[in-house]
Formats: C-alpha cells, structure tokens, sequence
C-alpha cells in the first residue's frame, strides 16, 4: 500500500514534466521517487494516462493505492475532470490530500499585499544582483 505525490513543474527550457513520488510505510515512512515524466499536454485526462501508464509498466496495482497529494492546481485537484477525481473514480476510497504548502504560500503571498514594497523589492534585488555572477558570489563570500 502507499500514496502517490504528483506535481507538475517547468523547467528553464519551458518542458513540462509530471514528478511522481510513493510514499509508503516499511517500518518508517518512507519516499521513492517513480518517474519523472515529460509531458506534452498537461490536462488531467493526459496526466491519468501517464499515471495508468507508470502504474502498468511497473506491475504496480492501482488498487495498493490508498492516497493522492498534490498541488491545488485545477488539472491536479479540480472537483471535476482533474486528475484526482479520475484517480477517485478509479478508486473510491482513495485519500486525497491537497498540498498544505501551497496554501500556507498563498496565505503569505495575500499578507505581503499589506506590507509595504520596499523591502521586499530591496531583497529581491540583492539577490539579482547576486545570483547570476560567480564574481560578485566569490566576493560576498570574501567580504563574508
């Protein structure tokens, strides 16, 4: 038995890939990374694909699946047509879990509307500054 994390990200060369993740209980929880798979599409219905897919090449029964977690994305998490309530109607009993980090991240993004910019903007560019250039790196951590 074990859950599946799922979440979808893009990377510098603008390709979407679908990260799979079971987490499961062997005298600890544990995680294992599945696959990480490139994707053309990101809807829900090609999202349940390639889950079915990984679960199929892999010998792995979707039913030993006891939960879901992942971000609050629409084609992750939409009450219908997403790929958790496909993974719902596959199997009823499924755990769903929405990420709590998200949400915590979307609490914070709405305070910092009340704070002022300036700070936030100043941190912001110091570390553009910063980041880019091995120069600059090697003489803040001189200076440090």
């Amino acid at each position: 038995m074990f859950s599946l994390i799922a979440d979808e990200s893009t990377d510098r060369g603008c390709v979407k890939h679908l990260c799979l993740l079971a987490r499961f209980f062997k005298a600890k929880v544990d995680d294992a990374f599945l696959c990480l798979i490139p994707l053309e599409e990101a809807t829900s219905e090609k999202l349940y694909e390639h889950v079915k897919n990984v679960f199929s090449d892999n010998n792995i029964p979707m039913d030993n699946m006891i939960g879901f977690a992942s971000d609050g994305a629409y084609a992750m998490m939409g009450q219908h047509y997403s790929l958790s309530s496909r993974l719902v109607a596959a199997n009823p009993n499924l755990f769903i879990l929405k990420c709590v980090c998200h949400s915590f991240h979307q609490c914070a993004s709405y305070a910092c509307l009340k704070l002022s910019r300036e700070p936030e903007t100043l941190i912001r560019d110091i570390y553009n500054y910063f980041s880019n250039s091995p120069k600059r790196i090697g003489i803040l951590k001189e200076f440090q």
